[in-house]
């Protein structure tokens, strides 16, 4: 054997080598990208209702769905963790100008430095926050907090980890824009 068959044979052998690692790393890829779970399809949504609060709003029927004293939470994916919560609460805070943000702060536990700003949401004012969560860094959230018959309403949405909200911003569009209070059950 020469010396030259004898290199054309590694070299053969180490382009092989390279060619499966190219082709075995193209299908690990594809494989992990298939893993990662997608949005939720929004053409799926129906219309909910919780009687108790006397909201409707845009789901899923098959979200898991959490209720405790004036507190309604759905999950609507676990990887990522994304949620939408709504909440009726007891403060004595009757204008919305009475949620400054270090009250707001107190309320939400966000980091400092979250923005605001005033919308409209199920047809009334809304202060509007998004920011990061102070216990939870990998948490973002996009906050509505609106006064509806004397009461503070809260509409709560968050997705951990926060790097992944682009995949739910539609969805969580979708869900805020069909928010109404329904009075006549």
């Amino acid at each position: 054997m020469n010396k030259n068959s004898f290199r054309d044979k590694i070299f053969i052998t180490f382009l092989i080598f390279q060619i499966w690692g190219v082709i075995f790393s193209f299908f690990a890829f594809a494989r992990e990208e298939a893993d990662v779970q997608p949005a939720v399809e929004i053409v799926n949504l129906h219309t909910c209702r919780d009687e108790k609060m006397k909201v409707e709003f845009l789901c899923y029927p098959d979200w898991e769905l959490k209720t405790e004293n004036d507190t309604l939470l759905m999950i609507i994916s676990d990887q990522p963790y994304v949620t939408f919560t709504i909440a009726k609460s007891e403060s004595p805070v009757i204008f919305l100008k009475q949620l400054t943000n270090s009250v707001l702060q107190e309320l939400g536990q966000y980091q400092d430095g979250f923005k605001t700003q005033v919308v409209l949401l199920a047809g009334e004012e809304a202060i509007q926050i998004m920011g990061v969560s102070k216990e939870l860094l990998s948490s973002g959230f996009n906050d509505y907090y609106l006064i509806h018959d004397l009461q503070l309403y809260s509409f709560l949405f968050s997705v951990d980890p926060k790097e992944r909200w682009k995949d739910y911003e539609d969805l969580i569009y979708r869900i805020k824009e069909s928010i109404k209070f329904s009075e006549n059950n």
